[in-house]
């Protein structure tokens, strides 16, 4: 076996330079999963600081109000939004709550009353008192007793009889704040006012950022050393060993081709990892093992086949040669014309035919099918074949032929194969056949035009049974009769619709031929076979032999021409080669040839037609020509004869050469038929 070490070092380097590395790939992978996971704990970490410290926020401001409301007087607030008017007890309420402002580094600390609206009016704030009144820095921002504001949209009074519930905002003028609004109430229950308290959380926003930085340093630090870490530990435990068996692998067939290297780089893989990579380093070897002696089997097993193929070319080469198959088969006897072919399902069939003449004026002819198909039926068929021929020889008579045959296959037929077969014996001076049928298919025959099947008494088959007597049948063929052999290969032939080719099917086919030889009927049958069947396997073996008997004296020829003005000196060649070998005179020579320029020139350039054919028979003393072309229909004895009592001058031009052509023959008659022109001349000599 030879490996191409070069071309997968070539592939195996491609892929190197094309592809990442599986090491490249885990250190992608790893990277990838280590930012994810860092990622989310950096949003997880930041979500609970953030939130942890807007709670605390919220909470704190949420506690300031309450106490700052719990610390103001609510009759007097409300006596202040009545009045409008300030007093020393006024200052005392406002200084408590800059107090509370300043110990609590508030940003804003206000008492304001919500106002309903009346008579359409929108609701809206009245400011009590707000803690930036003392203080000097922000004084002049300050919202004093009695200052109005519209309600926020969205917001109403009835809302905000409760409170303001704690949140967080922020805005372009003030920035982060941590508000919250919490009910002044007085002693019967009802709310007079409410406190508002703002803690500045920009700071707090700064310590966010400052907690993020920090946090996205850590974890940019634990993943870098996690990523190293990881590397480290996977190139060890994985990537490394798998690396091992990759470069092990790649150098199998290198180190398999290498005679010089007794060991393969697998059989010394030494991977002791404990885990799946073991296992596979293990069954790696394993598989190198079945596989060497797989490879070991297999070029065992090629080198046999390779034996029985050439045995099998062979045996079918043995059986080939064992048929007649030189055509035409009794160059000298121009009585018949026969052909066969044989096709067989496998290497070898158990399909046979034979031809032989006994003697001068007999001719025997064999077609048999043996059951079974390839080897053991060929060894039959040979066995079979030889008897009947040897048998037919000494004289026996059909019947007695297939009898002694029979008794002789039955002898040691512990296979129990058998044969189905058909003979005659054609009394060629006469045309009496006598024939005898063992279990085979009955042959047609074609008389008067027409296709038939023989009938005839059949047998049982040949090896069937001891001691079995056949009978024979009889029949005159007269000249132009043709015989058709055939196998059960032909009849059940098979399409990929499980439809069989049949009887009737073989019939119609044989009586839309108009070939005049036996090799051309032959190849339209195959042919309209092979259609059938299409694209299905060939089942069984396809044999066929048919036989057209012209009479004692009779001697025919064809061929078929390429349609071409250019093959016209083929034709006229092929004409007087079979009238000079048939004896005939020169004048009758020079006839024809005449005839058949004109015939065919006429063809080559009018017809269209692109294959024609020539059939001569010299019958006694009468010569018969025919052709036969695919062109379009044309009769040309339709057209006048032309006046030649006229000048040349005053004649119309054309038919003047199949006028010719007329008047050398004794009769020249048109035909069309399965799609072809056939026009014949006759003349007697």
């Amino acid at each position: 076996m030879i490996y191409n070490t070069n071309k997968i070092r070539g592939d195996s380097m491609k892929k190197k330079f094309k592809k990442p590395s599986l090491r490249m790939k885990t250190i992608i992978v790893l990277v990838l999963i280590v930012y994810l996971v860092a990622s989310i704990s950096i949003v997880i970490s930041y979500n609970i600081y953030a939130n942890t410290m807007d709670k605390h926020y919220k909470n704190l401001a949420s506690n300031i109000a309450s106490t700052a409301a719990s610390l103001m007087d609510a009759e007097a607030i409300e006596h202040y939004y009545d009045t409008l008017q300030a007093d020393d007890a006024y200052y005392g309420m406002l200084n408590s709550l800059y107090k509370i402002k300043k110990n609590n580094d508030l940003e804003y600390l206000y008492i304001q009353k919500i106002v309903p609206g009346e008579n359409g009016e929108e609701d809206k704030t009245v400011y009590i008192m707000d803690a930036d009144e003392v203080d000097s820095d922000r004084c002049s921002e300050a919202s004093h007793l009695g200052d109005e504001y519209p309600l926020s949209e969205g917001v109403n009074a009835e809302d905000l009889e409760n409170g303001i519930p704690a949140f967080i905002s922020e805005t372009e003028e003030y920035g982060w704040l941590a508000s919250v609004g919490k009910p002044i109430i007085d002693k019967d229950g009802n709310v007079v006012a409410l406190v508002g308290v703002d803690i500045s959380m920009n700071d707090v926003m700064q310590d966010r950022h400052d907690f993020l930085l920090i946090v996205c340093l850590a974890v940019i630090l634990a993943t870098l050393a996690a990523i190293v870490v990881s590397i480290i530990v996977i190139t060890k435990a994985i990537v490394s060993p798998i690396n091992k068996l990759a470069k092990a692998t790649s150098s199998f067939i290198t180190d398999k081709s290498d005679d010089s290297k007794k060991n393969s780089a697998i059989s010394k893989l030494n991977i002791h990892t404990g885990d799946e990579i073991q296992m596979l380093s293990e069954s790696i070897k394993t598989m190198e093992k079945d596989i060497n002696n797989y490879i070991t089997n297999l070029t065992s097993m090629t080198a046999e086949k390779e034996r029985i193929s050439t045995e099998l070319n062979v045996a079918t080469q043995i059986q080939e040669d064992m048929l007649p198959r030189i055509f035409p088969a009794f160059p000298s006897r121009g009585e018949f014309d026969i052909h066969a072919t044989m096709n067989p399902a496998k290497e070898v069939g158990g399909d046979f035919y034979d031809f032989f003449l006994i003697d001068d004026d007999h001719l025997a002819m064999v077609i048999a099918d043996v059951s079974g198909k390839g080897v053991p039926a060929a060894l039959f068929m040979v066995i079979a074949k030889t008897l009947i021929k040897n048998h037919a020889q000494t004289g026996a008579s059909p019947a007695k032929a297939f009898e002694r045959t029979n008794a002789q296959l039955c002898e040691g037929n512990e296979a129990g194969l058998f044969v189905t077969a058909w003979m005659g014996v054609l009394e060629i001076s006469t045309g009496n056949l006598k024939y005898v049928n063992a279990g085979h298919n009955p042959p047609l025959i074609k008389r008067d035009g027409k296709y038939e099947y023989l009938k005839g008494r059949h047998g049982f088959i040949l090896a069937g049974m001891e001691d079995m007597h056949y009978r024979e049948s009889s029949i005159d063929l007269a000249p132009g009769d043709v015989l058709f052999l055939y196998t059960d290969g032909v009849t059940e032939a098979t399409n990929l619709d499980n439809e069989l080719y049949g009887e009737d099917r073989l019939k119609n086919i044989l009586n839309c031929q108009s070939a005049s030889s036996s090799s051309e009927l032959l190849k339209a049958v195959k042919q309209d076979v092979d259609l059938f069947v299409g694209e299905a396997d060939q089942f069984d073996d396809i044999t066929m032999l048919g036989l057209c008997y012209i009479g004692n004296d009779g001697k025919s020829a064809n061929h078929t021409f390429t349609v071409s003005q250019e093959n016209t000196p083929e034709v006229l060649a092929f004409t007087e080669k079979f009238l000079r070998d048939s004896g005939c005179p020169d004048g009758v020579i020079s006839q024809f040839c005449i005839a058949a320029d004109e015939i065919y020139s006429n063809i080559a350039k009018y017809s269209g037609a692109t294959t024609a054919e020539l059939y001569c028979l010299m019958k006694g003393k009468t010569v018969t020509m025919i052709f036969f072309d695919d062109g379009t229909p044309y009769n040309p004895l339709n057209n006048p004869d032309p006046d030649v009592t006229l000048s040349a001058e005053e004649r119309k031009i054309g038919g003047l050469g199949i006028y010719t052509v007329k008047k050398m023959m004794d009769s020249v008659t048109y035909l069309f038929d399965n799609n072809k022109n056939i026009l014949t001349l006759t003349k007697s000599i």
